[in-house]
């Protein structure tokens, strides 16, 4: 989410009656704004050079390319490692990061799905859905049926992020 406000009032609301609203929702939108400051880590538009910024679990790596035989991609302290038998290939990076990513959400977030549900109702017969989706405009949904559908991008966030929004849903 960006950290813009917009405020929808009724078409003959006052401009006191307006700064009123915002001043008495002040500290609440400043807090809001300073959390979701610290979640923006999604950057759809990766070049797949080396060197870029990338971000997993809230962390910010660098993209190291390396020619080889074996094809694999493996995150290290300060590092995304993306071995490929074609480097100078930005769709064959690309494609491996792609790959990487989706795995990693996948395993990640389940994962977390299944610790926080058992945390919050206990141990239940009941197994969770979960389906991940690339999203534009939202984090995650739950639909009535109890399928919940997170955006593969939280893979991207940190920890805590992932929580707030499994735990929303």
């Amino acid at each position: 989410p960006c950290q813009s406000v917009s405020l929808i009032v009724p078409l003959k609301t006052g401009i006191l009656e307006i700064q009123h609203l915002i001043d008495k929702r002040k500290k609440w939108i400043s807090q809001k704004q300073s959390f979701y400051s610290g979640c923006n880590y999604i950057n759809t538009e990766l070049k797949g050079a080396e060197g870029e910024e990338v971000f997993y679990l809230g962390k910010k790596l660098r993209l190291k390319i390396i020619s080889s035989h074996q094809e694999s991609v493996e995150a290290l302290s300060n590092e995304l490692i993306i071995k490929s038998k074609n480097p100078s290939s930005r769709t064959s990076v690309l494609k491996a990061l792609d790959l990487w990513f989706k795995s990693q959400a996948e395993r990640v977030l389940l994962d977390r799905l299944n610790i926080l549900s058992e945390k919050l109702h206990g141990r239940h017969n009941k197994t969770i859905s979960l389906k991940l989706r690339n999203m534009t405009r939202q984090w995650g949904n739950c639909s009535s049926s109890g399928r919940i559908t997170l955006n593969s991008q939280l893979i991207k966030t940190p920890p805590e992020c992932i929580d707030y929004v499994i735990i929303h849903e």
